[in-house]
């Protein structure tokens, strides 16, 4: 079960998911809420199910946090359970307008970044408080939930040891907190109840046995006289059944005249049937012809939606326009020709070519084969997977890892795949069979992102024990351990010539290394947030990141100089990479869509719809035709980087 559940407005994501990145490093596990979608009714309950679930409830405090009914609402089942309260101030608020439920406990001040691991420190330490007392409060809510929503089962109540020690655990609320609940105080004393009324059952059933023998013996002295008394009864019933039988050949005459009149009724009845089949006939004609016509209207009034949708979302306008045609093609009826129209020009104007199904988990990272006839992907599922690139075929499933796979890569001659892991390992394997050649295990955190060198013949990869590491990638021998940054590193690349290796830090900074000793050559600073992805140019001379403050910056690779910042995402900018020819862009977005930019002038040049969650990656093919995206909606994606060809 989740230690922490974490209660927030999405303008504080942000701080959020550092938050939680500082939780996850310190092994603690917590639950947030990331869907960006329509809160419904089952997506409620599991949140609810989650506040009971877990120890500790976490609100962030802020402006929109306080203001926001659905934050309420978790305020009032987590007091509804009794849940410890640990109010995080992020932004001020006024006094009045901190619910109720929170005010009376001391807040832990986050309104400052810079003195994050200080109160980071001060937040562990709440969280670690009298922490057997929690469990304990936590462990016996959730068995007092279960039995509620089991209809108060009586299989579910406490029994012997678990109820003595529930009992004790009451009688020493007093002086703890969280306090028990009403339903835990109603499980516990049911729980007694039904122990008590099964000794009284116990004595009840031996003096019932001792009844049950003197019964048998009153019955054997009862039954002789019973035997008499039924014979005349016999004798009796012997004449009634005599009169029963006169009387039923009266009724059988009587059942015969009922049979002559109801075959009159059957006759009449036949007769009006008719009359309804054929109304009912005319009935179904003026229905269907009805029915048609909306279908008509419908697909009319999707292709105007579909044509609204083409500029600004070409796949939505797509999916729209297929409806509109299908739904008249489906009842084998002509499709109405503004529809065909409408998914002739989508068709024409949507940049997606291939979709990859077939993750259960979210797609972390896509990877081009150096020929681009196949695509790697990773995936919190625990695997990667080989695709092809035309047909959208799986080629591969590489099994093995313990947790996710956050990050892939190919080989320079296409013959390896390389893996990042959460397991704090990387791997090695080959590209065509799935044989695991290697396995590099030498970090201490989470391994974020992996790079092979030019040539092939080294292995870089970026954890989240501060570190990036270089490997020698036929033996698996660590090479170099490259030290400086502050935080978890995040992604790690190659330039062409081999000579340098980039790093991305949630530090804030990019920084740039000799690869062959590990010197640090430069820092870049600039973001205002983690630096999550890092690219070269394929001349070398340049050096792109990727940032949480929803910008992506290029920089001169020799001087440190910001050369361009790439502002146009409305969320955090997670992913970048280089056309092969250098002059475009390519970044991934929390905000569900995929830019590419010019990267002389800055300008955006596309942008693509299509994913309908998070973005995770993004990659160019060898030759810069297109354009390959992962996603936490659990997909891959393949895209044209031109517009409007047959």
């Amino acid at each position: 079960m989740p230690q922490v559940f974490v209660s927030y407005s999405r303008k504080d994501r942000d701080f959020v998911r550092q938050l939680n990145d500082a939780l996850i490093i310190q092994k603690r596990e917590a639950w947030v809420d990331w869907k960006d979608i329509p809160l419904t009714a089952e997506w409620q309950q599991e949140i609810l199910a989650n506040i009971e679930a877990a120890e500790n409830f976490v609100f962030v405090i802020s402006p929109e946090a306080t203001a926001s009914l659905n934050c309420r609402r978790e305020i009032d089942h987590a007091v509804a359970n009794n849940k410890r309260m640990v109010p995080i101030l992020r932004r001020h608020v006024p006094d009045d307008a901190i619910p109720a439920a929170l005010s009376k406990f001391q807040r832990i001040d986050f309104s400052e970044n810079d003195d994050f691991d200080a109160r980071f420190a001060t937040l562990l330490a709440a969280l670690d408080a009298d922490l057997a007392w929690v469990n304990a409060h936590t462990r016996l809510l959730t068995r007092a939930k279960e039995w509620e929503r089991e209809g108060k089962d009586k299989s579910f109540l406490l029994r012997g040891k678990d109820l003595r020690e529930a009992e004790r655990w009451v009688a020493k609320s007093s002086e703890k907190d969280p306090k028990p609940t009403t339903l835990q105080s109603q499980y516990i004393l049911a729980s007694r109840q039904s122990a008590t009324k099964l000794q009284t059952i116990i004595i009840g059933a031996v003096a019932i046995a001792l009844l049950i023998a003197v019964g048998l013996a009153v019955y054997a002295f009862t039954q002789k006289n019973l035997a008499q008394r039924e014979t005349k009864e016999a004798e009796h019933q012997r004449a009634v059944a005599d009169a029963n039988a006169t009387e039923a050949q009266k009724q059988k005459k009587a059942a015969d005249d009922n049979a002559e009149e109801a075959m009159r009724q059957r006759n009449t009845a036949v007769q009006n049937e008719k009359k309804a089949l054929r109304q009912e006939a005319i009935a179904k004609e003026e229905t269907a012809i009805a029915q048609r016509n909306a279908r008509e209207s419908k697909a009319r009034e999707l292709a105007a939606f579909s044509a609204e949708s083409l500029n600004e979302d070409p796949e939505r306008s797509l999916l729209l326009s297929m409806y509109a045609v299908n739904s008249t093609l489906r009842f084998r009826e002509a499709p109405v020709p503004a529809a065909e129209d409408t998914l002739h020009q989508a068709i024409l104007s949507s940049q997606v070519r291939i979709t990859m199904r077939g993750h259960s988990g979210s797609v972390n990272g896509v990877a081009f084969s150096p020929d681009g006839s196949r695509l790697a992907t990773a995936s919190d599922d625990k695997t990667a997977k080989v695709w092809d690139v035309e047909t959208g075929k799986e080629l591969l499933t590489l099994r093995g890892d313990s947790s996710a796979v956050r990050g892939v890569a190919f080989s320079p001659d296409g013959k390896r795949l390389a893996t990042a892991s959460w397991n704090q390992t990387a791997k090695v394997r080959d590209a065509e069979s799935g044989k695991e050649l290697l396995t590099l295990g030498g970090h201490s955190g989470s391994v974020n992102g992996v790079a092979f060198s030019p040539d092939g013949e080294r292995l870089a990869t970026a954890s989240d024990d501060k570190t990036a590491k270089v490997w020698d990638a036929e033996t698996g021998r660590e090479l170099l351990t490259l030290r400086g940054h502050s935080s978890a590193v995040r992604a790690v690349a190659f330039s062409l010539d081999g000579k340098r290796l980039a790093s991305a830090s949630v530090d804030h900074t990019a920084k740039v290394w000799d690869a062959e000793s590990g010197k640090e050559l430069l820092t870049l600073r600039g973001h205002s947030s983690s630096v999550v992805g890092v690219a070269f140019s394929p001349d070398g001379k340049r050096l792109a990141t990727a940032s949480i403050d929803h910008t992506a910056k290029v920089w001169d690779r020799e001087s440190g100089k910001e050369l361009l910042t790439l502002r146009g995402h409305s969320s955090s900018v997670v992913g970048v990479a280089f056309s092969p020819d250098g002059e475009r862009l390519a970044t991934a977005s929390d905000d569900h869509t995929a830019k590419v930019w010019d990267t002389e002038s800055g300008k955006e040049l596309l942008t693509l719809h299509g994913h309908s969650f998070i973005l995770t990656g993004v990659a160019f093919s060898p030759d810069g035709k297109r354009l390959a995206t992962a996603s936490m909606d659990q997909t891959a994606r393949v895209w044209d980087t031109e517009r409007g060809k047959e």
